[in-house]
């Protein structure tokens, strides 16, 4: 899906809550199967509906104070080591440009 899709819900969202108010959103994390192993990852999907990021443990978070609404996503930074055994995770940019 192209981002206007995901801009487009984020507006929709923040013209349907209250002034002052914040929502906090988690796409959600990873369960262990055994020791290096992993059950399969599903991204939660309230999360997926507003920024269409599918990865683990990324935060958004939306505010709406006094009619001026802010974004804000939080996003783990890639560990090399990490990546050399289960790939890179988004950069802060590739989320921007996708969401």
């Amino acid at each position: 899906m192209k981002k206007e899709f995901f801009v487009n819900n984020r507006k929709k969202y923040f013209n349907k809550i209250n002034d002052n108010s914040i929502t906090i959103l988690s796409s959600g994390t990873t369960y262990k199967k055994s020791a290096d192993e992993l059950y399969d990852y599903e991204v939660d999907k309230n999360f997926y509906y507003l920024t269409g990021i599918n990865q683990a443990e990324v935060v958004l978070c939306l505010v709406k104070k006094n009619g001026k609404c802010d974004e804000y996503l939080f996003i783990e930074k890639n560990d090399p080591i990490l990546v050399k055994w289960v790939g890179a995770k988004l950069e802060i940019e590739e989320a921007q440009e996708l969401s």
